[in-house]
């Protein structure tokens, strides 16, 4: 996978996430209460799995940084930033592992 195909992946992510809020906020509204009809964590969590196959210890970072920091949008870090913060740190490792 290159570094295209990753960010298509999280971006595409990021956008699913935005939709299925956007539509449990309008749910919500509608019925009066909370509502998340959506529950995507199998197939995201393949996708996290196939992404941490391809790039070794990388699955926390990736998940962190779309969950915890909502797809960088809290810590202003674009999905560019993040492939750059993975690939160092597999040649960080790959470096060590073999001096």
């Amino acid at each position: 996978m290159d570094q295209t195909l990753f960010i298509k992946t999280i971006t595409a992510l990021r956008d699913q996430s935005d939709k299925d809020n956007e539509r449990a906020q309008q749910l919500s509204l509608i019925y009066g209460s909370d509502i998340n009809p959506n529950d995507n964590r199998l197939l995201t969590d393949a996708i996290f799995d196939n992404l941490s196959f391809r790039y070794p210890n990388s699955k926390e970072s990736i998940e962190f940084f779309c969950f915890e920091q909502d797809y960088g949008r809290k810590s202003n870090k674009t999905i560019s930033e993040l492939w750059d913060e993975i690939v160092r740190n597999i040649e960080v490792t790959e470096r060590f592992a073999h001096p």
